[in-house]
This record gives structure tokens, sequence and C-alpha cells, in this order.
């Protein structure tokens, strides 16, 4: 807007505040702006929007052409030329086309917040099984400071025979009651698999094979056995990982859970199928238009593998985490489960 057209719609707004006696703060609240904008109208230091133009435009019922002082004050908007409001319709298409790039880009933001929430989730509850695991340990170890105390006490007072096999009878009463390892929880939600499905609301995942964590292998074909998981995982099969170039988040050979109706999105972690080559691997996936990029989340110096739109590549699942994520994320703690099956 040249200076001379700003200079005119400044006497203009100023004008019509004063004839109809209208302070800055009512104007405008009435335009939806700020009382300091008002003043920058006033003073022609501010070129306002489209928007604002049209409802200064409705409010002072005259055209933009006129309170830009391009025509006769008393011309309204029915007199504009067609060029003039096919220019105006195109500035207002590029808002709306603007505005919905900004939408979109929200959407996608919600979706990142989503999962970083979920991914928050997940930590706060591995966290506080960490620490319900610290505090068990630490009452182990209280009671084992107690009991080794007063074992001593006996020993020092007798070292008959008899006191000695109290002591070891004692050693052998002791409640220690270990941890589940990683391997003790899947051999746990498999070997009670009927046990779980018939009684708590379990069903059976099938653990299909290995999936590479490196360069793209074989892909898997075969059930090696099945876990059990509750019900709201009944779209999902199990991977054993094999290699390292996903060890920031899964150990080699540690248990995945994939599910495979799940629409994959930027920085999902996925399992991508080479059908040209019968392989598979497991990798963070990106898109950028026309590409696909699978990322590894490694420490060692593992390659980005690139392929484009003509690539045989299909996602055939989205990995929601290891079996222990998910049994935190659920909230199931195998002994638990091991005391309401020996209750049934």
């Amino acid at each position: 807007m040249i200076e001379i057209e700003l200079h005119n719609l400044a006497l203009n707004i100023k004008e019509f505040r004063k004839k109809n006696k209208l302070s800055q703060a009512e104007l405008a609240e009435k335009l939806g702006v700020a009382r300091t904008t008002i003043g920058y109208y006033e003073r022609a230091e501010v070129e306002p929007n489209i928007y604002t133009l049209v409802q200064l435009s409705k409010l002072m019922n005259r055209s933009i052409d006129s309170l830009l002082g391009l025509n006769h004050p008393n011309e309204t908007t029915n007199d504009l030329n067609n060029s003039d409001l096919s220019k105006k319709i195109f500035i207002l298409n590029k808002l709306i086309e603007k505005n919905t790039q900004s939408f979109n880009d929200l959407e996608t933001s919600k979706l990142r917040t989503e999962r970083m929430f979920n991914e928050l989730q997940m930590s706060k509850k591995r966290t506080e099984r960490m620490f319900n695991e610290l505090k068990r340990t630490r009452n182990r170890a209280e009671n084992d400071i107690k009991l080794f105390q007063e074992l001593s006490k006996e020993f020092t007072n007798t070292l008959d025979k008899e006191h000695e096999t109290d002591l070891s009878d004692a050693l052998e009463y002791q409640d220690i009651n270990y941890n589940f390892s990683t391997t003790e929880k899947e051999d746990f939600l498999s070997s009670n698999l009927k046990d779980l499905i018939s009684n708590l609301n379990f069903i059976p995942i099938d653990v299909v094979g290995e999936v590479s964590c490196g360069t793209p292998s074989y892909a898997f074909n075969e059930i090696s056995k099945s876990i059990a998981l509750p019900s709201n995982y009944k779209d999902c099969f199990a991977l054993r990982v094999k290699g390292n170039s996903m060890n920031k988040l899964f150990k080699d050979n540690e248990l995945i859970i994939c599910c495979r109706n799940k629409t994959p999105i930027d920085g999902d972690i996925v399992i991508a199928y080479l059908s040209e080559n019968n392989e598979a691997t497991c990798k963070k996936i990106h898109k950028k238009k026309d590409k696909l990029e699978l990322h590894p989340c490694s420490t060692l110096p593992y390659e980005i593998q690139y392929y484009d739109k003509n690539s045989d590549i299909n996602i055939i699942g989205v990995v929601l985490g290891s079996l222990n994520d998910i049994l935190d994320l659920e909230n199931i703690d195998i002994e638990d489960l091991e005391e309401k099956l020996n209750t049934i």
C-alpha cells in the first residue's frame, strides 16, 4: 500500500471515530484488535491486513477503495470493478490457503505431542517400577542384615553340631524373592498361556521369528511360539530383535511387539519388508515427499537407508515397544500374575 493511500485511510478512520464519538478502545473492540493498533492506523504507521480492511468497510459503510482515497467517499463496495474484486478474491484465497497449511501443521504437531506424551507415560511407569524394585531390594537387604546379625550371634554362642545344623536350616529358610528377568517374563507368559487366556482375559500373540536390526536380512516366516498379552493387543505379533542398529531402544535378542493394522506416521519405529529380496528390517521411518528413509537408532555408525517411490517396500507393522515396555504400559507385574494363577 503506497504512502498516500495509507495516509487517506488514517484520516478516514480518525474522522469516523470522532464523528461517531468513539474512543480508540471502543473502535478496537468492534474490530477485534488492540487499542494501540488503532493508534498505529491513525498515525499511518501500520498497514491493516485485508480482514481488518473488510471489517472497517462494513463498519463505516464505505468501500475499501473509498477508505484508501481511490474514489469518491460515497461510493459503496458495489461500485468495485471486476478487476478489483478479482484481486481481493485472489488475496482471500491466498489467506485461506495459508491458514489451511497452518491447520495441517498444527495437526502434525498434535500427533507428535501425543506420541511424546505416550512415551513419557511409558517412561514414568518404568521409573515407578524401578523405584518399587529398588524398594523391595532394600527391604530384602535389611532382612538379610537382620538375619545375618541373629545368626552371627547364635554362631558366637555355640559351635556344636546342633547349632551348626540350626544355622544351616535358618539360611535355607531365608526367603529371597528374585526379580524376574526379561527371559523369565517371556517364559512365564509362554508356559502359562492357556491359564492366562482362560482366567485373566489374555489372548495369544504369535512370535513369528526374528527381524534384523542391522542390514536387512531374510524375512521371518514361521511361528516359533506364542505368548499371552491383554486382549487389546489382538492385532499384534511379536518379533525377536537381531543386531545393534536399534540398540538405543532395543537390546539384541529382545522381544518386540508390533501392530499390523496401525498406520505409520513420520518418526514411528516400523517393520519394513523388501519383497524384491524377501528381506525385513526394523528402523525409524521418515517420509520426505517422494522418498522414504529408514533411520537406525544406534550408538554404532549404521547408515540411513533411502528408498524412492519405485522401490518395492511395504510397512507390515508399527512397533509398539519391547515386551518390557508393554508390561510397564499395562502395569503388569509377573509376580502378581503368578499369585493370581496360584489362587485360582
